[in-house]
């Protein structure tokens, strides 16, 4: 074991005086501190299990920018996470790649093609929190859902005015009343049973002592017959039809021809499904 470390000493040595350590390679990259060179194998970095994104107890005042393989096994998902903050203040963030889809935090929205969950991004069906993984569960809990996710089915998404976060309301149809129509006056036409005069019957009174007319004034027999016993009384109708001068009004019944059925208000539209982010 001494000989072995001898021969590293050695090894090593020649390049520390240029600040330079190559691996597998006599001649390290001279933009590089270190240089490891294989076709066959790769770097293992470290693996640990933080405990939590600001973890300062697993690592003693990690260096900023230190890089290591989180296991995931109490915190966080698998993956290299790397302090970006500072060695008193540590604040593990996942290292992701710019076409990363997991590189979100709990609780970011997207909306996407995909046609089920993938890479902790979890389709709001309204689904039962229980049914998550133990990553989400706590995620939503933390996110404050209770019992189920939102339902974003049929829902377009709405900033925060008030309510709770998560909350759904709306409708996608909406229904008139009649205090909804425009202040216009209907005009109909009647039918022509519409169409239509009033008959007057006015009663002629003579007699035949006298032999002359009397008429009748506002329903009332206004002049005596005479003295004469003997005289008969006849009387005849006389039909008389009355101009347009009576004022009077028909009501007209104009039916509006609807039948109440609601109003579908729902935009055009791209089919789609809504996510967020719980983590896997």
């Amino acid at each position: 074991m001494k000989r072995i470390l001898l021969i590293l000493t050695v090894s090593v040595l020649p390049y520390l005086g240029f600040s330079q350590v190559g691996i597998n390679t006599n001649s390290p990259n001279a933009s590089s501190a270190l240089d490891v060179t294989a076709t066959d194998k790769g770097v293992l970095l470290p693996q640990i299990d933080l405990q939590s994104v600001d973890d300062a107890s697993t690592i003693t005042s990690p260096a900023a920018s230190l890089l290591i393989w989180n296991t995931g096994a109490t915190w966080g998902n698998a993956a290299y996470y790397y302090n970006s903050g500072t060695a008193v203040s540590p604040n593990w963030s996942k290292f992701q790649t710019s076409d990363d889809v997991s590189s979100f935090t709990e609780g970011d929205i997207k909306q996407g093609m995909q046609a089920s969950d993938h890479n902790g991004w979890v389709i709001l069906d309204g689904r039962a929190i229980n049914t998550l993984t133990a990553t989400q569960q706590t995620a939503a809990t933390g996110l404050g859902f209770a019992g189920n996710l939102p339902d974003a089915t049929d829902k377009v998404l709405m900033s925060r005015s008030g309510g709770a976060l998560g909350n759904t309301g709306g409708n996608n149809s909406a229904t008139l009343v009649q205090a909804n129509l425009p202040n216009v006056n209907f005009i109909g036409v009647t039918s022509t049973a519409g169409a239509h005069s009033h008959d007057m019957t006015f009663r002629m009174w003579n007699t035949s002592a006298f032999n002359h007319n009397h008429n009748l004034n506002n329903g009332e027999f206004s002049e005596r017959i005479g003295a004469d016993d003997n005289a008969t009384l006849n009387y005849s109708d006389n039909v008389k039809t009355t101009d347009t001068e009576p004022v009077h009004s028909h009501n007209v019944l104009v039916p509006s021809g609807g039948t109440g059925a609601a109003i579908d208000i729902t935009p055009s539209y791209l089919q789609i499904n809504t996510f967020i982010y719980l983590g896997e």
